[in-house]
């Protein structure tokens, strides 16, 4: 997805989001790719962790990435 918004505006990045206080990380993933795409009942898992220091020039921003696994809609 392209980013809109922001100093990345422009570039493509992960549908992604912030986890909110009292929220696990796995549900703000599963609730922000459904905001995001529409895709739900999906398997997730952890995929990595990303801290560099220099990622996000407003912040040192650490995010966790998840992999998602599809079920097949070809005919």
């Amino acid at each position: 997805m392209e980013v809109r918004n922001g100093p990345c505006a422009g570039s493509w990045a992960f549908p992604g989001g912030r986890v909110p206080a009292g929220e696990a990380p796995e549900r703000t993933a599963e609730r922000e790719l459904r905001a995001q795409t529409g895709i739900r009942d999906l398997y997730l898992e952890q995929l990595r962790t990303f801290g560099d220091p220099q990622r996000d020039p407003r912040a040192h921003v650490v995010s966790v990435g998840y992999f998602a696994l599809l079920p097949d809609r070809a005919p």
